[in-house]
Protein backbone atom coordinates (compact mmCIF):
# COMPACT_ATOMS: atom_id res chain seq x y z
CA UNK A 1 0.00 0.00 0.00
CA UNK A 2 2.53 2.24 0.48
CA UNK A 3 5.18 1.39 -2.19
CA UNK A 4 3.55 -0.13 -4.76
CA UNK A 5 0.44 1.36 -4.91
CA UNK A 6 0.90 5.00 -5.23
CA UNK A 7 4.15 3.96 -7.70
CA UNK A 8 1.81 2.05 -10.30
CA UNK A 9 -0.86 5.06 -9.86
CA UNK A 10 1.63 7.49 -11.38
CA UNK A 11 1.89 5.33 -14.21
CA UNK A 12 -0.29 6.64 -17.44
CA UNK A 13 -3.01 7.74 -15.45
CA UNK A 14 -6.24 9.59 -17.08
CA UNK A 15 -7.61 12.58 -16.31
CA UNK A 16 -9.94 12.79 -13.53
CA UNK A 17 -12.82 13.92 -15.41
CA UNK A 18 -12.23 10.55 -17.56
CA UNK A 19 -12.07 8.32 -14.65
CA UNK A 20 -15.35 9.66 -13.52
CA UNK A 21 -17.01 8.82 -17.15
CA UNK A 22 -16.09 5.37 -16.87
CA UNK A 23 -16.59 4.72 -13.50
CA UNK A 24 -19.89 4.08 -14.17
CA UNK A 25 -21.94 1.65 -16.08
CA UNK A 26 -24.43 3.48 -18.40
CA UNK A 27 -27.79 1.29 -16.85
CA UNK A 28 -25.54 2.70 -13.36
CA UNK A 29 -26.78 6.13 -14.92
CA UNK A 30 -30.56 5.18 -14.38
CA UNK A 31 -30.73 2.44 -11.67
CA UNK A 32 -28.65 4.05 -9.01
CA UNK A 33 -30.24 7.72 -8.31
CA UNK A 34 -33.92 5.27 -8.45
CA UNK A 35 -31.97 2.89 -5.67
CA UNK A 36 -31.52 6.05 -3.80
CA UNK A 37 -34.51 7.30 -3.85
CA UNK A 38 -35.71 3.76 -2.79
CA UNK A 39 -33.39 3.79 0.07
CA UNK A 40 -34.26 7.08 1.50
CA UNK A 41 -38.09 6.51 1.41
CA UNK A 42 -38.37 2.80 2.78
CA UNK A 43 -39.94 1.75 5.99
CA UNK A 44 -37.63 -1.04 6.81
CA UNK A 45 -34.75 -0.23 8.70
CA UNK A 46 -31.23 -1.88 7.13
CA UNK A 47 -29.67 -4.69 9.02
CA UNK A 48 -25.47 -5.61 9.28
CA UNK A 49 -25.87 -7.40 5.62
CA UNK A 50 -27.00 -4.31 4.41
CA UNK A 51 -24.36 -2.20 6.14
CA UNK A 52 -22.19 -4.53 4.54
CA UNK A 53 -22.91 -4.16 1.09
CA UNK A 54 -22.61 -0.62 1.12
CA UNK A 55 -19.08 -1.25 2.94
CA UNK A 56 -18.35 -3.40 -0.13
CA UNK A 57 -19.53 -0.68 -2.87
CA UNK A 58 -17.93 1.94 -1.05
CA UNK A 59 -14.61 0.39 -0.78
CA UNK A 60 -14.86 -1.17 -5.06
CA UNK A 61 -15.22 2.86 -5.75
CA UNK A 62 -12.61 3.65 -3.47
CA UNK A 63 -10.18 0.95 -5.19
CA UNK A 64 -11.48 2.10 -8.69
CA UNK A 65 -10.14 5.74 -7.66
CA UNK A 66 -6.65 4.74 -5.99
CA UNK A 67 -5.41 3.15 -9.07
CA UNK A 68 -6.13 5.90 -11.01
CA UNK A 69 -6.40 3.95 -14.06
CA UNK A 70 -9.72 3.89 -15.36
CA UNK A 71 -10.29 0.39 -16.93
CA UNK A 72 -13.24 -1.03 -16.69
CA UNK A 73 -11.81 -4.55 -14.78
CA UNK A 74 -10.90 -1.74 -12.05
CA UNK A 75 -14.53 -1.22 -11.16
CA UNK A 76 -15.63 -4.99 -10.53
CA UNK A 77 -15.81 -4.53 -6.80
CA UNK A 78 -17.84 -1.32 -6.81
CA UNK A 79 -19.98 -2.45 -10.01
CA UNK A 80 -21.03 -6.30 -8.30
CA UNK A 81 -21.61 -4.92 -4.63
CA UNK A 82 -23.43 -1.88 -6.48
CA UNK A 83 -25.49 -4.28 -8.91
CA UNK A 84 -26.61 -6.65 -5.59
CA UNK A 85 -27.43 -4.01 -3.16
CA UNK A 86 -29.22 -2.24 -5.96
CA UNK A 87 -31.12 -5.47 -6.67
CA UNK A 88 -31.75 -5.49 -2.99
CA UNK A 89 -33.63 -2.65 -2.96
CA UNK A 90 -35.86 -3.10 -6.14
CA UNK A 91 -36.84 -6.83 -4.15
CA UNK A 92 -37.66 -4.23 -1.17
CA UNK A 93 -39.58 -2.06 -3.24
CA UNK A 94 -42.26 -4.52 -4.33
CA UNK A 95 -43.30 -5.36 -1.29
CA UNK A 96 -44.87 -2.11 -0.48
CA UNK A 97 -47.83 -0.71 -2.39
CA UNK A 98 -48.24 2.41 -4.53
CA UNK A 99 -45.70 4.00 -6.67
CA UNK A 100 -42.60 1.96 -4.26
CA UNK A 101 -44.26 -1.04 -5.92
CA UNK A 102 -44.90 0.17 -9.63
CA UNK A 103 -41.10 1.24 -9.76
CA UNK A 104 -39.41 -2.11 -7.85
CA UNK A 105 -41.90 -4.51 -10.91
CA UNK A 106 -40.60 -1.88 -13.91
CA UNK A 107 -36.91 -1.86 -12.53
CA UNK A 108 -36.81 -5.32 -12.15
CA UNK A 109 -38.88 -6.24 -15.36
CA UNK A 110 -36.63 -3.72 -17.36
CA UNK A 111 -33.52 -5.36 -15.97
CA UNK A 112 -34.65 -8.71 -16.15
CA UNK A 113 -35.70 -8.27 -19.76
CA UNK A 114 -33.76 -5.61 -21.24
CA UNK A 115 -30.35 -5.74 -19.94
CA UNK A 116 -29.48 -9.34 -18.99
CA UNK A 117 -29.80 -10.42 -22.69
CA UNK A 118 -27.44 -7.55 -23.84
CA UNK A 119 -25.07 -8.68 -21.34
CA UNK A 120 -25.26 -12.33 -21.97
CA UNK A 121 -24.87 -11.60 -25.63
CA UNK A 122 -21.22 -9.43 -24.65
CA UNK A 123 -20.29 -12.07 -22.65
CA UNK A 124 -20.26 -14.70 -25.21
CA UNK A 125 -19.46 -12.19 -27.90
CA UNK A 126 -15.53 -12.65 -29.54
CA UNK A 127 -12.73 -11.65 -27.42
CA UNK A 128 -9.41 -10.70 -28.32
CA UNK A 129 -6.82 -13.28 -27.45
CA UNK A 130 -3.11 -12.59 -27.71
CA UNK A 131 -1.88 -15.53 -30.50
CA UNK A 132 1.72 -15.24 -28.43
CA UNK A 133 0.48 -17.08 -26.10
CA UNK A 134 -0.23 -20.19 -27.51
CA UNK A 135 3.27 -20.07 -29.05
CA UNK A 136 5.01 -19.76 -25.97
CA UNK A 137 3.26 -22.60 -24.40
CA UNK A 138 4.15 -24.54 -27.37
CA UNK A 139 7.38 -23.31 -26.65
CA UNK A 140 7.80 -24.14 -22.67
CA UNK A 141 6.35 -27.59 -23.75
CA UNK A 142 9.01 -27.93 -26.20
CA UNK A 143 11.43 -27.19 -23.57
CA UNK A 144 10.38 -29.20 -20.81
CA UNK A 145 6.85 -28.64 -20.15
CA UNK A 146 6.00 -29.63 -16.03
CA UNK A 147 9.31 -30.21 -15.54
CA UNK A 148 9.65 -26.18 -16.05
CA UNK A 149 8.06 -25.85 -12.96
CA UNK A 150 9.67 -23.25 -10.67
CA UNK A 151 12.22 -22.72 -13.29
CA UNK A 152 10.63 -20.00 -15.29
CA UNK A 153 10.55 -16.56 -15.10
CA UNK A 154 8.27 -13.97 -17.15
CA UNK A 155 9.27 -10.29 -17.97
CA UNK A 156 5.70 -9.49 -19.13
CA UNK A 157 2.25 -8.02 -18.01
CA UNK A 158 -0.49 -10.42 -18.20
CA UNK A 159 -1.99 -11.48 -21.81
CA UNK A 160 1.32 -13.58 -22.73
CA UNK A 161 3.97 -15.10 -20.79
CA UNK A 162 1.83 -15.49 -17.70
CA UNK A 163 -1.70 -17.01 -19.51
CA UNK A 164 0.58 -19.78 -21.04
CA UNK A 165 1.85 -20.39 -17.56
CA UNK A 166 -1.38 -20.81 -16.46
CA UNK A 167 -2.36 -23.09 -19.03
CA UNK A 168 0.37 -25.44 -18.94
CA UNK A 169 0.06 -25.53 -14.80
CA UNK A 170 3.69 -23.91 -14.65
CA UNK A 171 4.57 -22.08 -11.36
CA UNK A 172 7.38 -19.45 -11.95
CA UNK A 173 10.12 -19.32 -10.27
CA UNK A 174 9.67 -16.07 -8.49
CA UNK A 175 6.39 -14.52 -6.72
CA UNK A 176 6.51 -11.88 -9.13
CA UNK A 177 3.30 -11.65 -11.81
CA UNK A 178 4.59 -8.73 -13.45
CA UNK A 179 7.17 -6.55 -14.44
CA UNK A 180 5.73 -3.05 -14.46
CA UNK A 181 8.13 -2.03 -11.37
CA UNK A 182 11.07 -3.08 -13.00
CA UNK A 183 11.54 -0.77 -15.87
CA UNK A 184 10.91 2.43 -14.91
CA UNK A 185 12.33 5.60 -17.26
CA UNK A 186 13.80 7.11 -14.34
CA UNK A 187 15.33 5.27 -10.81
CA UNK A 188 13.39 5.58 -8.31
CA UNK A 189 13.37 4.18 -4.47
CA UNK A 190 10.29 1.93 -5.49
CA UNK A 191 11.59 0.44 -8.66
CA UNK A 192 14.97 -0.12 -7.01
CA UNK A 193 13.26 -1.47 -3.87
CA UNK A 194 11.46 -4.00 -6.43
CA UNK A 195 14.48 -4.83 -8.37
CA UNK A 196 16.63 -5.85 -5.64
CA UNK A 197 14.02 -8.04 -4.36
CA UNK A 198 14.33 -9.66 -7.82
CA UNK A 199 18.09 -9.80 -8.16
CA UNK A 200 18.15 -11.46 -4.94
CA UNK A 201 16.04 -14.09 -5.82
CA UNK A 202 17.32 -14.36 -9.74
CA UNK A 203 20.95 -15.42 -8.11
CA UNK A 204 19.48 -17.37 -4.85
CA UNK A 205 17.66 -19.78 -7.88
CA UNK A 206 18.63 -18.70 -11.41
CA UNK A 207 15.55 -19.68 -13.58
CA UNK A 208 16.19 -22.20 -16.45
CA UNK A 209 14.13 -19.83 -19.04
CA UNK A 210 13.61 -16.27 -19.07
CA UNK A 211 10.83 -15.13 -21.22
CA UNK A 212 10.95 -11.11 -21.96
CA UNK A 213 8.14 -9.49 -24.03
CA UNK A 214 8.52 -6.28 -25.46
CA UNK A 215 5.04 -4.67 -23.40
CA UNK A 216 6.35 -1.55 -21.50
CA UNK A 217 3.98 -0.25 -19.68
CA UNK A 218 5.81 2.48 -18.64
CA UNK A 219 6.01 4.21 -21.66
CA UNK A 220 2.76 2.66 -22.99
CA UNK A 221 4.87 1.13 -25.80
CA UNK A 222 6.21 -2.07 -27.05
CA UNK A 223 10.10 -2.06 -27.42
CA UNK A 224 12.89 -4.53 -26.24
CA UNK A 225 14.80 -0.74 -24.97
CA UNK A 226 12.96 -1.56 -21.92
CA UNK A 227 15.66 -3.82 -20.86
CA UNK A 228 18.19 -0.48 -21.27
CA UNK A 229 16.08 1.15 -18.29
CA UNK A 230 17.49 -1.40 -15.94
CA UNK A 231 21.22 -1.98 -17.40
CA UNK A 232 22.45 -4.52 -14.30
CA UNK A 233 19.35 -7.19 -15.38
CA UNK A 234 20.36 -6.51 -19.02
CA UNK A 235 24.16 -7.19 -18.54
CA UNK A 236 23.38 -10.44 -16.27
CA UNK A 237 20.72 -11.44 -19.13
CA UNK A 238 23.07 -11.21 -21.22
CA UNK A 239 26.22 -12.75 -20.09
CA UNK A 240 24.80 -15.14 -18.62
CA UNK A 241 21.86 -16.75 -20.58
CA UNK A 242 21.95 -17.87 -24.53
CA UNK A 243 18.99 -16.38 -26.62
CA UNK A 244 17.39 -18.84 -28.63
CA UNK A 245 14.39 -17.05 -30.25
CA UNK A 246 12.54 -13.88 -30.85
CA UNK A 247 8.89 -14.29 -31.29
CA UNK A 248 6.08 -12.15 -33.26
CA UNK A 249 5.50 -9.83 -33.60
CA UNK A 250 1.96 -10.92 -32.56
CA UNK A 251 -1.19 -8.78 -32.86
CA UNK A 252 -2.10 -7.89 -28.78
CA UNK A 253 -5.84 -5.31 -28.72
CA UNK A 254 -4.14 -3.88 -31.90
CA UNK A 255 -0.45 -3.46 -31.05
CA UNK A 256 2.82 -5.32 -32.05
CA UNK A 257 3.94 -7.73 -29.06
CA UNK A 258 6.97 -10.00 -29.29
CA UNK A 259 8.89 -11.96 -26.92
CA UNK A 260 12.45 -12.97 -26.27
CA UNK A 261 13.35 -16.63 -24.72
CA UNK A 262 16.35 -17.18 -23.11
CA UNK A 263 17.98 -20.24 -21.56
CA UNK A 264 20.59 -21.24 -19.38
CA UNK A 265 23.59 -23.04 -20.92
CA UNK A 266 24.23 -25.20 -18.13
CA UNK A 267 20.26 -26.78 -18.35
CA UNK A 268 20.32 -26.45 -22.15
CA UNK A 269 23.44 -27.52 -23.49
CA UNK A 270 22.37 -28.02 -26.99
CA UNK A 271 18.79 -25.97 -26.70
CA UNK A 272 15.89 -27.29 -29.28
CA UNK A 273 14.46 -25.24 -32.24
CA UNK A 274 11.46 -23.63 -31.66
CA UNK A 275 9.38 -23.45 -33.98
CA UNK A 276 9.06 -19.83 -35.50
CA UNK A 277 11.43 -19.10 -33.52
CA UNK A 278 14.10 -16.46 -35.07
Amino acid sequence: MRKLVPYYSSLMHPTLSEMVRHSLPNAFLIYLPLAFVLLLTRRIQSNWEMRALWLGFLFGGFSYFIQHKGYYYHRIPFVCFGWLWIGIEFCLAIRDSGWRRLMGATGLAFGALLMVPINVGSIRAQHEVNAGEYVIEDDLNRLGGKGLDGKVECFDMVTGCFSALFRTGIVGSTPFTGDTIFFAKEDNSVASYYRSLMWDDLHRKPPAVIIVSNEWYQISGYSFDKLDAWPQFRDYLNSNYTLIATQGPFTSYGFPMAYRIYVLPRDYPDPPQLKGGR
